[in-house]
């Protein structure tokens, strides 16, 4: 692995924990944004608990791109 590839996943994978961090913590106005989609499922759970899932989702699948698991199959 070189110095650029390490940095090119840094840079893709931190607005992923940062924004997704922020969804989990504070979802805000994002479940207003979700709601008209959200409340057409038939969910067991809230609006909100959804846009936190999905914030913390986003939050560990950037954690794993700057980490560099599971790397690409292609190579």
């Amino acid at each position: 692995m070189n110095l650029l590839s390490a940095a090119a996943r840094a840079l893709t994978g931190a607005p992923y924990v940062k924004l997704g961090y922020d969804a989990a913590t504070a979802p805000g106005m994002r479940v207003n944004a979700a709601a008209p989609l959200l409340d057409k499922l038939p969910l067991p759970v809230d609006n909100e608990t959804v846009v936190r899932a999905n914030g913390a989702a986003q939050a560990i699948g950037g954690a794993l791109i700057v980490a560099g698991v599971g790397s690409r199959c292609s190579s």
